[in-house]
């Protein structure tokens, strides 16, 4: 239980990505007027909050605007303002006293100084350790900015000496490349130039070798010549010869110079062909060595990614204190003991054909199925986790923790104790199935921080240690997959190591390829994660492969970040990417930014995020990217926000305006269907306005023209949308309205929405403020307002009904047809309140009924006009407004009534007031309004208004008309004195009783009367008791005040008959025949037994008798001077042709007259008849 005071915890959503554990202090609890059920009102902290302790309109505490908030109890926990204990102190017990507020305060200077003092020396470790007691002892968190900031700049600079180390190391790698590069190049140089010279001198060999055969050949020739010519001299010879010597040098000089010319010819076609094929060689050894070179560079970055692990191995040694010698030593990592002398994949799809591709993976997806469903997450337990944990994307599935543990140092030091275990019984099982197990060291303390305290906060804002299970972790690499599920199998079945969880990735990959067996498992008291994979796939990890799948991971994640958080990680993301990823880094990232899977570009824009979408787009990401299943580009997204900064954004970058997401939609339509939910957003408005001056009035008078029919094809009957207009779930409609559930969704008794909005369970009294804006919003949504359901009722005749004003007005101003609204509706309306500003709110609503139509001149059943509603419940401005509208407030009830009489049996002063200043209220009425008014308690207001009024209007009739009541004239005296003796009987003369037969007379009353008794009297009364109190007597006896009593022979029985007021008509039927005796009151004869009495008739004669106090009455005794009728036809009247009987004034005070008292008719003036009444004193004042 939670009070004013309570500092409590919560987890709070203060993006739609981001949630953090938010501290405050309770300053409201109790229900509220927004929301049903009991609610906090807290002050935060940090300005995080969504109010200043008011929700519209309504303040229910105080605070600075941003700092106030309300949530569920069950949300909160409470957090002790006393510093948390150091690990392993003794918990105080609940009895211990409080720490007193003087060691409190020394503690916090002590706090503060020692804040200081390690802030000015840049400890960092003493300032995590004093951070949080300072904050829960309640230390201002800006005098603690300082420390924090300390904190966050050795963090930065223990990064930046990371990153500078690594730099280093990046640098000494690429003067590494430079330098093979430079040396492969002198080397090739080189064989060229021997090629070149072997070349030239092989050639030039053949030549001189060609060339010398040739001349051989020639010289022969020559020679041969010669020798035949000395042989055969003949006649002549001396000249012959000679001539002949002369020819042969030419045609030798003509011989030689073709061979040259054959020779040269021969020189250049071979040449040619072996320089071409040179050529050719050498671009084949360049190719090679560049292909040398390049997978050279891969193994230097492999190298270099070795390195920085190594680097971080060391560093997580250092920090946890491992100083074991074995953990020091260089390992050759066992993926690159697999690959030695082998050829390298280029991808993961390379890396699983490597070992058999898809066809070999398929032997082994009975036994994945068969695994992966036994370590599932069971249907009952899914059906409770939450979209997030079933997403896996920041939270366990199972129950797959640690043993408790109060802090992350004790968990470190339990796996530090039980690793050995893990890690022998992984190498067992590596070494039966021909895998190596890489036994990483521990993960580090501040890597566990990050994830636990980003990932795995429960609702009181603590750390939940116990998630973590990779502190402890290894891979087991293989060689192929028949080794690698053989020692997934193996573990299955082991004794030892017991599988938690289990995910075969080979058969639902990652993007971007990556595949392994992930396993969590357990064993010695401590949970660890387990991978199996083959040697080509973390190559290809630890490659520059993998790089591209990190950018696009690390990008997604950056994404979500929001403001300048996300720009500058992604920021820095980029540029990574753009160092590390090679020659074509560039076309990669604009690959990863205009991927149509993840496109992360409409992620930014549906975050409004403009920087962040300025950077991708510089980066050459696609301005026109869709997404693959939505088919939206950034400029659906941004317009679907109203994101006017990232709309501009994209139309400079020439953003398509005509592209149509898989709807049909384009974003100008997209701006229309927002406004449509959202009509008061002016950023949607200005987004639409921007885009439609771009694209152009064509296009903008299209997509007007198009909306109406574009909404009705997106339109859905829903049936839930009924309930929850009915439950007031106001957000729940919102949410199925914008997702186009039709607004006049029928159920099967024909109610729409709006009926149901109308309909609350509970009635009025259960109508908040939530069943009002649903309606609203209906009518936003172009819901009708005048279905009828299946009995025939409105919108508006339920709002009537309701009495809900509000309602009434919302139905109205959308031209509710008011002509289905009938008069009896009205009174739900016009509802008592002590609030003249609701009165106000009610004449309002009436008024606008009368605007629209509705009739308010129309009686009810019980023959009613809305002016008694009115003034039931005292609201003159209702009355002023039915008055307006020819609503008679002078036109009486079934009962004979006026609006007055009803005002005043109500005890409603002002509307009393009201009436008697507008209406004409008559003597009889006016003593009916005053008799009601007397009838109340605690209403002498009242009674005096009405008292005045008959001094002051309608006491000179009274006497000038006495006449008509039984007097002579008179004056106030008189009155007086007829309205205040002592009781008196009338009871008719001896000679007017009956003994027979079935008769029947009716009594009015005129004025207020004290009590007054009406029936029969037999021959032997004599006036000495009332008619309550005689043997020889039967009535019935109404009081003031309602009380009713029936009276036999002087037996009193209380009755719930219906209460007699001035004005009331009581008819009394008497039938000798069966013994029965009946009362009816204004006409009406009821069938209860309290309006009926037996008797035994005895043959005794009975006379009609009536006695009162402060009453004056009329007998109709004849038939004509009937209002009403008797039970039946066969009942006679006491004294056919006697008219209206009164009593003289002056005969009231006297004891026991019995002369008879001739009258004449009231209606004739002639003497009819001489029927005595005899008038009787009581000495009896106990009435």
């Amino acid at each position: 239980m939670f009070s004013v005071g309570d500092r409590v915890s919560f987890k709070h959503q203060i993006s739609p990505t981001k949630q953090e554990n938010c501290f405050g202090t309770v300053r409201f609890v109790g229900k509220t007027e927004f929301a049903p059920d009991e609610w906090l009102g807290v002050v935060l902290e940090e300005k995080v909050g969504k109010n200043d302790g008011s929700v519209k309109g309504k303040s229910y505490f105080q605070c600075e605007p941003g700092y106030g908030i309300f949530i569920k109890p069950h949300t909160a926990q409470k957090v002790s303002p006393v510093p948390s204990e150091a690990p392993g102190a003794e918990a105080p017990s609940p009895s211990a006293a409080p720490v007193p507020e003087a060691d409190q305060e020394e503690e916090k200077a002590a706090l503060r100084k020692k804040l200081a003092e390690a802030s000015e020396e840049r400890d960092v470790k003493t300032i995590l350790e004093v951070f949080r007691p300072a904050l829960s002892l309640g230390v201002d968190p800006k005098e603690l900015e300082c420390a924090f900031r300390t904190v966050r700049s050795e963090a930065q600079m223990s990064f930046m000496t990371e990153m500078e180390s690594a730099r280093h190391v990046a640098l000494r790698l690429s003067g590494a490349l430079e330098e093979i590069e430079a040396k492969v190049t002198k080397h090739t140089q080189e064989k060229v130039d021997r090629l070149g010279a072997a070349l030239e001198e092989r050639v030039s060999e053949m030549l001189n070798a060609r060339i010398e055969n040739i001349a051989d050949r020639v010289s022969k020739a020559v020679l041969s010549r010669d020798g035949h010519q000395e042989k055969e001299p003949g006649p002549g010879d001396a000249t012959a010869p000679q001539a002949k010597q002369i020819e042969a040098p030419d045609a030798l000089v003509q011989s030689v110079a073709k061979l040259e010319q054959d020779v040269h010819k021969l020189q250049a076609e071979a040449g040619a062909a072996k320089l071409q094929e040179l050529e050719k060689k050498v671009t084949r050894d360049i190719k090679d060595l560049q292909q040398q070179l390049t997978q050279l560079a891969k193994d230097w970055d492999a190298e270099a990614n070795q390195l920085v692990t190594q680097l971080e191995r060391r560093i997580s040694r250092q920090l946890s204190g491992d100083t074991d010698s074995e953990e020091k030593e260089e390992r050759v990592p066992p993926h690159k003991e697999f690959l030695e002398g082998k050829e390298k994949p280029t991808s993961y799809k390379d890396a699983l054909e490597q070992v058999g591709g898809e066809k070999k993976l398929e032997e082994f997806r009975e036994m994945s199925t068969r695994l992966m469903e036994s370590y599932k997450v069971a249907p009952e337990m899914a059906e409770v986790l939450s979209g997030d944990s079933k997403a896996r994307l920041a939270y366990s599935v199972k129950l797959n923790y640690q043993k408790y543990v109060n802090n992350l140092d004790e968990l470190i030091e339990r796996c530090k104790k039980h690793q050995k275990v893990f890690f022998d019984k992984v190498k067992e099982i590596a070494t039966k199935t021909g895998g190596k197990n890489c036994k990483p060291p521990l993960k580090s303390k501040e890597r566990c921080e990050a994830k636990a305290t980003f990932k795995y906060r429960d609702a009181s804002g603590d750390v939940s240690w116990h998630r973590l299970t990779d502190i402890v972790r290894d891979t087991v690499v293989y060689g192929n997959l028949d080794d690698m599920y053989e020692g997934l199998k193996l573990m299955h079945e082991d004794g030892d190591l017991e599988i938690v969880e289990f995910n075969d990735r080979y058969f639902h990959p990652l993007d971007g390829g990556y595949r392994d067996l992930q396993l969590t498992v357990r064993i010695s008291d401590i949970v660890c994660e387990l991978q199996l994979n083959v040697a080509g796939m973390i190559y290809i990890k630890e490659g520059s492969g993998h790089r591209t799948f990190e950018v696009a991971r690390e990008l997604a994640a950056a994404v979500a970040d929001t403001g300048t958080e996300a720009v500058k990680r992604a920021g820095n993301i980029l540029k990574w990417g753009k160092d590390h990823l090679g020659k074509d880094a560039t076309k990669q990232l604009q690959d990863i930014l205009s991927s149509s899977e993840k496109p992360l570009l409409l992620k930014a824009a549906q975050t409004g995020n403009s920087q962040l979408m300025s950077i991708f787009l510089e980066h050459r990401a696609n301005v026109n990217v869709q997404d693959k299943i939505s088919g939206q580009t950034a400029l659906h997204k941004a317009m679907e926000g109203g994101y006017e900064r990232a709309m501009w954004l994209l139309l400079e970058h020439r953003a398509e305006v005509d592209t149509a997401d898989a709807n049909g939609i384009v974003p100008l339509m997209q701006g229309f269907l927002q406004l449509r939910s959202q009509p008061d957003s002016e950023f949607i408005g200005r987004t639409v306005c921007i885009l439609s001056q771009v694209a152009g009035m064509v296009r903008l008078k299209a997509a007007q023209d198009n909306l109406k029919k574009v909404v009705h094809d997106k339109l859905k009957q829903n049936s839930q949308l009924l309930q929850y207009c009915q439950d007031g779930d106001e957000v729940s409609v919102l949410e199925l309205l914008k997702n186009y559930a039709d607004a006049n969704s029928p159920n099967d008794k024909k109610e729409r929405p709006l009926h149901k909005a109308l309909s609350p369970i509970g009635g009025y009294q259960n109508l908040t403020e939530r069943h009002l804006q649903i309606c609203r919003l209906l009518v936003q949504f172009n819901a009708d307002c005048n279905p009828r359901d299946e009995e025939g009722r409105t919108p508006l005749v339920l709002a009537v009904r309701l009495g809900s004003c509000e309602a009434v007005q919302i139905l109205l101003q959308q031209n509710a047809t008011a002509q289905t609204v009938q008069v009896e509706d009205v009174q739900y309306l016009l509802r008592r309140t002590e609030d003249s500003e609701i009165a106000q709110v009610q004449a309002a609503a009436l008024k606008q009924l009368h605007a629209a139509g509705c009739d308010f001149t129309t009686p009810t059943a019980r023959d009613e006009l809305p002016t008694f509603f009115a003034a039931r419940c005292n609201n003159t401005a209702a009355l002023e407004v039915l008055l307006e509208a020819k609503c008679d407030p002078d036109r009486p009830n079934a009962n004979r009534d006026l609006a007055i009489t009803a005002a005043a049996r109500d005890g409603q002063t002002e509307a009393v007031r009201w009436l008697l200043e507008q209406c004409r209220v008559d003597l009889k009425d006016a003593q009916r309004a005053l008799h009601a008014a007397r009838a109340q308690p605690d209403h002498e207001e009242l009674i005096s208004l009405l008292e005045k009024k008959w001094t002051r209007r309608e006491l000179p009739s009274l006497s000038s008309n006495l006449d008509k009541f039984g007097g002579r004239g008179g004056d106030e005296k008189d009155a007086e004195k007829i309205g205040f003796q002592r009781p008196l009987t009338a009871k008719l003369k001896e000679k007017e009783g009956r003994s027979i037969g079935r008769r029947y007379y009716e009594l009015e009353l005129l004025t207020t009367f004290d009590w007054i008794q009406a029936g029969w009297a037999s021959g032997s009364f004599q006036g000495d008791k009332d008619l309550g109190k005689h043997r020889e007597a039967w009535c019935w006896e109404g009081m003031v005040g309602g009380f009713m009593e029936k009276i036999r022979a002087g037996k009193a029985e209380q009755v719930r008959a219906q209460p007699w007021e001035p004005g009331d008509i009581l008819g009394l039927a008497l039938d000798y025949t069966e013994g029965k005796m009946q009362l009816s009151h204004q006409g009406n004869w009821y069938t209860e037994a309290d309006y009926m009495m037996e008797f035994e008739p005895n043959g005794r004669d009975l006379y009609p008798a009536i006695t009162t106090k402060a009453c004056l009455f009329r007998l109709r005794l004849g038939t004509k001077e009937w209002s009403f009728k008797p039970p039946s036809e066969d009942y006679k009247p006491w004294a056919d042709g006697v008219g209206e009987w009164n009593v003289k004034d002056e005969e009231w005070g006297s004891h026991k007259i019995s002369r008879p008292i001739r009258r004449t008719s009231s209606d004739s003036g002639s003497l009819v008849s001489s029927v005595g009444i005899s008038l009787y004193d009581s000495d009896d004042e106990e009435m």
